[in-house]
């Protein structure tokens, strides 16, 4: 009976000692099959990417996928892949005018009435001082009893406050300019200038700044998704230059004759033939 108890414990201790064995089998065959699927996916983006360079050369089914990478590096390239050259024109005119119009334009307007609006802040926070007084609490000028005001050019670029009496001032910034931008400070400087527009309030700055702040991201996000979309096209357009239109691809129209209730009906039969 002993003997019989140690046997069955050996054989116990063997089956358990072959199950750790089959488990460390399937965890190194899985290791194995990560790292084999790693070493693949960097080879490939390797390869890739010198084809991209023209370092190593791809095959022409290859050069859809050329094409977009390209594009993604720099717009119109794919397009010069595909040898589309004409599309490069509407590439960079798209781009241009985008970014002119849209991102660059908005964020200048963006900054300006945040200078604005950063002027009018800083005046009822009592950082506003008249020039040539010092930054002391008896130079601090009045956040009251003034109103705001704008040059009457094209970019209403210069803020003025004007007081009861008509005492007309433009902010300096630290840095001596008169649309600089701060948030520290600003000096009142004497002026006198008749043409102005206004007057203006404190949340008008405001909702004028934060309106071409989203104009400006906007017009980023629109410039992203042409950059992806004309990467697209590089990659549609270079698909459809390789697409088959030989001979080889044919249809041929035949007659046909289904049975119907035993019997035989007229019809055509369409028939396509693929290379």
């Amino acid at each position: 009976m002993r003997s019989f108890n140690l046997l069955f414990f050996f054989l116990l201790s063997l089956r358990a000692l072959a199950q750790n064995d089959s488990t460390m089998i399937r965890l190194d065959s899985l290791v194995n099959q990560v790292e084999i699927k790693s070493k693949d996916t960097s080879k490939v983006f390797f390869k890739t990417l010198a084809q991209t360079f023209g370092v190593k050369p791809y095959e022409p089914d290859e050069k859809p996928k050329i094409a977009f990478v390209r594009s993604l590096f720099l717009p119109g390239w794919g397009q010069y892949t595909n040898r589309d050259y004409w599309k490069m024109g509407l590439v960079y005119g798209a781009a241009g005018a985008g970014y002119y119009f849209g991102a660059y334009t908005n964020n200048i307007r963006y900054k300006r009435y945040l200078g604005h609006y950063s002027r009018a802040t800083l005046l009822s926070r009592g950082s506003v001082y008249y020039e040539g007084g010092g930054l002391t609490t008896d130079n601090v000028v009045p956040a009251s009893g003034f109103e705001f005001f704008l040059s009457n050019d094209a970019n209403n670029s210069t803020f003025y406050l004007q007081d009861t009496e008509g005492e007309q001032y433009v902010l300096v910034a630290p840095d001596g300019t008169t649309n600089g931008f701060s948030e520290d400070y600003f000096y009142a400087r004497s002026t006198e200038n008749d043409d102005v527009i206004g007057a203006f309030s404190t949340s008008t700055f405001e909702s004028a700044k934060d309106q071409y702040r989203r104009w400006r991201d906007a017009s980023i996000i629109g410039f992203a998704a042409g950059w992806l979309f004309f990467a697209l096209e590089a990659n549609v357009a270079a698909h459809l230059k390789s697409f088959d239109v030989s001979d080889d691809i044919s249809w041929r129209v035949t007659p046909a004759g289904p049975e119907t209730f035993g019997m035989h009906a007229s019809g055509v039969k369409l028939a396509f033939s693929f290379k």
